[in-house]
């Protein structure tokens, strides 16, 4: 019997080199569902459920390929929105479609993923899709490395929610209205500015995060895109204000004035309808430290979950 020694084996990287250039064939679901671009959100949202998965692929009139409708698009297009279940498909899709061949390496479609910031992508043969292929099913088997797992989720959260968000504030200037309405110094705005965001981020689920992230300054981005992802149950009432009266030192009714003066002031640089539908999402406890008022009811829709108590 041959005893191996540490030396008989090849060294990590080179172990990943190898398997960067395996075939894809271990990590295609070949169980996809196909909608036409024409049925309806709803009519999607069911075909998920009863077949669980988290995607379906979507076909033109034709047959021919044009997109993949993942839950997130679901809840992300149609919430955030508040568009009605019958939205036909087409437009709660992304006009770029990336798709690999079957006999690409694992290799390339980890870079089309990154490279787009895509979570799926379709595997065809002969331009007819025949799976797909998953960042969760790659994480899961320990395929990918974390820091390209990070990258493909960041990009995904840059390209789809992003790129056309209406906060890009990087002068400072949301900051410098806080400062001025709760009487604080600019460095401990901002310091206080950055806890705040970060703790809210962190407690939101996926959708409500990426909602509220594209509405706050840009300056922030970046930091916030690192945070893990929620929902942080240990964030509660007590952690907003015992976190801004670290920060400056003040007392309890000074640090609900300054949570209530941040909100407010936030609301002044983003789209309040959407700061305020993402705030929705958390337990009224939390909802009622930033002195926030209920959405309209006209703006309600009746397929929505009520927000949590």
């Amino acid at each position: 019997m041959r005893r191996f020694v540490l030396n008989d084996f090849p060294p990590r990287k080179l172990w990943y080199d190898i398997a960067m250039e395996r075939s894809l064939e271990p990590f295609i679901h070949r169980k996809i569902v196909i909608l036409s671009e024409t049925d309806s959100g709803y009519a999607a949202a069911q075909a998920m459920c009863e077949n669980h998965v988290g995607s379906v692929v979507v076909t033109n009139r034709g047959g021919e390929l044009v997109g993949v409708l993942t839950d997130r698009d679901l809840v992300c297009q149609m919430l955030a929105l508040n568009l009605s279940p019958d939205t036909e498909i087409k437009d709660l899709i992304h006009s770029d479609l990336i798709v690999a061949d079957e006999k690409s390496t694992l290799r390339e479609v980890i870079a089309l993923m990154e490279q787009h910031g895509v979570r799926r992508i379709p595997i065809v043969r002969s331009e007819r899709c025949v799976g797909i292929v998953t960042l969760d099913d790659l994480i899961a088997a320990q395929t990918i490395e974390y820091p390209q797992a990070s990258r493909i989720v960041r990009s995904q959260i840059r390209s789809l929610h992003l790129s056309a968000s209406p906060g890009g504030d990087s002068s400072g200037s949301m900051v410098r209205s806080f400062a001025e309405k709760a009487g604080l110094k600019l460095d401990h705005a901002r310091a206080v500015a950055k806890f705040i965001m970060s703790a809210l981020v962190r407690r939101f689920h996926y959708t409500a995060a990426v909602q509220f992230i594209s509405q706050v300054p840009s300056e922030f981005h970046l930091d916030l895109l690192d945070l893990p992802a929620g929902p942080d149950r240990s964030i509660d009432e007590a952690y907003f204000m015992m976190g801004v009266a670290a920060h400056l030192h003040a007392s309890a009714f000074e640090v609900q004035e300054c949570l209530g003066d941040f909100w407010s002031t936030l609301l002044e640089f983003g789209d309040a309808y959407k700061l305020n539908h993402a705030l929705l999402q958390l337990p009224k406890a939390i909802r009622g430290l930033f002195k926030t008022t209920e959405l309209p009811a006209k703006n309600s829709h009746p397929h929505w979950p009520a927000p949590p108590t």
